[in-house]
């Protein structure tokens, strides 16, 4: 058998390389993470609740400045195993199409539409469309709609005003090329988040022999000799401990990989040095341009609360449109764009 691949983070990444690796007997696999892990039925309220983001007990507590005028906003990020996965609205939203042909694009040969695409299918089991060629109907994570008679009146409302400013009925957000207004995917059952950990960690793969979850390990950084992975360092129940290793996949998200990587001594030159690390690799392009979808939230008070509540989904429609050229209702006249991938200055339609 060979040695063990230790991943590091539980979540969207690393639960479903450790259950993917696991399935061939003569790979091991050692997964930890930072957070508690759980099972299914002691899972906390506020992790099963998919209605709205838990982001309290299970949270990393990292603070962001978008701009260098701005405060200090929070930057949810779960620390459990899950993930973020674990902590999240449940949304389960593609990009679009011309997003990732735009990567191919740029030379990354692998991450086109059409290379992409398969993947998408095969992870989800898509209880409303599941027959399309674009999705999946046997995958481990469950994708489904909010029907009509579920949504809530403020998100029907919010429909009927679509419609009425001359939108498109959109039944399916998740279809190449879709715009208009209708419910959103979501990865949620009957109310219940179905996180990363619950669709692939599940109680058969946990029991394989060669797969190993550790929870409340806390992963510093990466070990070197010379420019040759060692193992990691880690810190348990306040002890510092190192695990050895010669292969390692980083897999703590988009901030907890970035920082693991700079306090190995990874990443540009002069950060490395601010830290007061040995450098192992001057690699610019760590933590550059990193991107997050930027969001505005809109409260609206009820003239009468009888009609809503705070248990209310926090998310349960979508409005999706072209952002390059045209109206943005009626007919629009690119078709490139989604609502959460706007265009760069200066680019162009290629549609």
């Amino acid at each position: 058998m060979d040695e063990p691949l230790l991943v590091v983070g539980a979540g969207a990444a690393g639960a479903v390389i450790a259950a993917r690796v696991t399935e061939r007997s003569a790979s091991r696999v050692r997964l930890l993470e930072s957070g508690p892990d759980y099972a299914p039925e002691a899972l906390p309220r506020d992790l099963a609740d998919g209605r709205r983001n838990a982001m309290t007990s299970h949270d990393f507590g990292y603070r962001h400045r978008p701009t260098t005028v701005q405060t200090l906003f929070p930057l949810p990020r779960g620390r459990v195993v899950g993930g973020s996965t674990a902590v999240n609205t449940c949304i389960a939203v593609r990009g679009h199409p011309s997003d990732y042909d735009e990567w191919e694009s740029r030379g990354l040969r692998d991450w086109s539409w059409d290379q992409c695409l398969p993947a998408f299918a095969r992870l989800e089991r898509d209880l409303d469309f599941g027959d399309a060629p674009y999705h999946g109907k046997d995958g481990p994570l469950p994708v489904r709609r909010h029907p009509a008679s579920e949504l809530r009146p403020w998100s029907a409302a919010f429909l009927e005003a679509c419609a009425e400013l001359g939108s498109a009925p959109c039944p399916d957000a998740n279809a190449p090329g879709s715009e208009g207004h209708g419910p959103h995917a979501m990865n949620k059952i009957d109310g219940r988040r179905i996180s990363a950990a619950e669709a692939w960690l599940t109680r058969a793969v946990r029991a394989r022999p060669n797969f190993s979850l550790e929870p409340d390990t806390h992963v510093r950084r990466v070990l070197f000799q010379g420019r040759k992975v060692s193992g990691v360092e880690i810190e348990r129940r306040g002890a510092i401990e190192t695990v050895p290793a010669r292969k390692v996949v980083l897999a703590g998200g988009v901030v907890g990989t970035l920082g693991i990587l700079l306090r190995s001594g990874v990443g540009p030159r002069v950060e490395i040095e601010r830290l007061g690390v040995e450098l192992v690799a001057d690699v610019p392009a760590i933590g550059a341009q990193l991107l997050d979808h930027p969001g505005t939230a809109i409260v609206l008070v009820p003239h009468r609360w009888g009609t809503s509540s705070v248990d209310d989904p926090l998310i349960q429609v979508v409005y999706r449109y072209a952002s390059d050229v045209g109206p943005r209702f009626g007919t629009p006249t690119c078709r490139c764009r989604s609502a959460t991938a706007s265009p760069r200055p200066g680019s162009r339609c290629r549609a």
